[in-house]
């Protein structure tokens, strides 16, 4: 049975002797197995370590020969066995936790010399080149000369730039590693469907594309629960979809220089948003749930923001007293009551998607009052003048006393 792994040895005779030897892990094919032909004395198993250093390998014998083994952390990929002879201590790092298990299961069985299935050995041979050659974790691309013909399977981070590229590649999205994608400054206009395989992708750039459409595959798919970055700035995007609140580990959002002219008011409920970049566009308001909350950088400077002084404050200064459907349809909402076409009509349903949403969180339709708020702008907030606007909707006159 082979793994491959992270792997540095300490020699626990070392600081006795007051020798002190810097512990640097090693990219390393680990065996366990018996010598190959007449080699083998009495069927004794081995574990091998190859290195691109020692090919040929670095052999334990294992029965009776293990003081200890330590598993706690294997399910993240770690673990370290003790040898009596010679006094060493091999720690693995990086492993997969599936196989390190199965592996150590192995091991165990070999030091306690139980018997185990014959198939599961190796034989310890000199790993060739490939075998021990460390994955590819990186890759940039900044020019067309550099495009590879096939990307690594083991890509954590791929930058891709500068390369005129109008469409993103297959191959890109079976990169089941990826955790960074920069494909930034080339001529995409559209995010492929098959972008969501990515389950690990952790930042996105797509800046200075020509993209005009934010990419929903990003919001209905597992990637969802694992963006943490994303930059869209400088494209031509128009709008903001309401169900981007379903980005649920988004961190960071930057979509300045494009052609926004509303924000969704579902931005503001997104618990895990703490930096929006909104400049240079064409806002002329702000949605007033963004008030309820605290970001650490925010940014809507360069808007087309109206003067203070010529917009009316008050859009829908009465509160009218909600229908007993409106009220059926702000528990739908409150509550997150699932539907479908099926459960309810087509006019229902375009009437739950016109919802807007209080201060206070809750929803509201028709009986509402509508304001446009200049608040103060806080000292983490980059805008040249003191107040900016915001469109505030009220559910209740509570609400509107507590502004």
């Amino acid at each position: 049975m082979r793994l491959t792994c992270e792997v540095h040895i300490t020699n626990r005779l070392l600081p006795t002797l007051n020798i002190r030897k810097p512990v640097r892990s090693t990219f390393t094919q680990v065996s366990i197995g018996q010598k190959p032909g007449g080699q083998n004395k009495a069927g004794q198993v081995f574990l091998m370590l190859c290195t691109a250093k020692n090919r040929n390998g670095t052999k334990y014998l294992l029965h009776s020969n293990v003081a200890q083994i330590f598993g706690r952390f294997i399910r993240e990929g770690k673990a370290t066995v003790s040898f009596l002879n010679p006094a060493d201590d091999i720690s693995f790092s990086k492993a997969d936790p599936v196989r390190l298990m199965a592996f150590m299961k192995l091991l165990r069985l070999a030091c306690q010399g139980k018997d185990f299935p014959a198939d599961s050995l190796s034989i310890l041979v000199p790993a060739s080149g490939r075998e021990i050659e460390k994955p590819v974790t990186s890759l940039k691309v900044e020019k067309p000369s550099e495009y590879p013909m096939t990307f690594p399977k083991s890509l954590q981070q791929l930058i891709i730039k500068n390369c005129s590229l109008k469409k993103m590649s297959a191959q890109i999205s079976a990169l089941q590693e990826l955790r960074l994608l920069d494909m930034s400054c080339n001529c995409l206009s559209s995010v492929p469907e098959t972008l969501c395989q990515l389950t690990n992708l952790h930042t996105l750039n797509l800046a200075q594309n020509k993209l005009t459409t934010f990419p929903v595959s990003l919001i209905n798919s597992s990637i969802s629960k694992c963006l943490v970055n994303l930059d869209l700035k400088n494209n031509e995007i128009t709008s903001i979809p309401a169900d981007i609140v379903k980005l649920k580990s988004l961190h960071s959002l930057n979509i300045s220089h494009n052609q926004l002219r509303h924000i969704p008011e579902s931005l503001g409920f997104m618990k895990t948003l703490r930096d929006v970049y909104l400049s240079n566009n064409l806002l002329e308001f702000l949605p007033g749930t963004m008030l309820s909350k605290w970001y650490n950088a925010i940014d809507f400077s360069s808007n087309p923001f109206p003067d203070e002084r010529t917009v009316a404050r008050q859009l829908n200064p009465v509160l009218p007293v909600p229908t007993l459907a409106e009220l059926a349809a702000r528990s739908v909402v409150k509550y997150r009551v699932p539907y479908s076409a099926e459960d309810l009509d087509w006019y229902s349903i375009s009437y739950l998607k016109t919802a807007r949403f209080c201060l206070c969180g809750k929803p509201c339709f028709e009986a509402k009052s509508t304001q446009i708020v200049w608040m103060m702008v806080a000292s983490n907030v980059l805008y040249n003048e003191q107040q900016a606007p915001y469109l505030v909707n009220f559910c209740s006159r509570t609400c509107i006393l507590r502004l």
